[in-house]
């Protein structure tokens, strides 16, 4: 979110158990999943119901695909959604 103006961009949950990662910032909330299957209507509607009563704008990424019903659903409401390609972090350990 950063990269989409918004600087203040804060991650709340780092992983979860299908690598997700959940990220406010001022105006917005974000739900993020790693998912190699489609994102259904039910995830599109809970984040919908926490942005209507947290106030800010609620935009969803995934890296697999979204269902018929969630992208009308996102249609239909507020809820922005996109499509991202997932980057690999590694670490290495120092040589001795």
């Amino acid at each position: 979110m950063p990269s989409g103006g918004e600087p203040d961009a804060t991650t709340i949950t780092r992983f979860s158990g299908d690598g997700g990662v959940d990220v406010e910032s001022t105006h917005y909330i974000a739900q993020v999943k790693n998912y190699s299957g489609t994102v259904g209507v039910t995830e599109m509607r809970e984040l919908g119901g926490v942005a209507s009563v947290d106030g800010r704008k609620p935009l969803f990424f995934t890296s697999g695909t979204y269902s018929a019903g969630a992208v009308e659903f996102a249609n239909d409401s507020a809820l922005r959604c996109s499509s991202m390609t997932p980057r690999t972090e590694r670490s290495t350990a120092p040589t001795p």
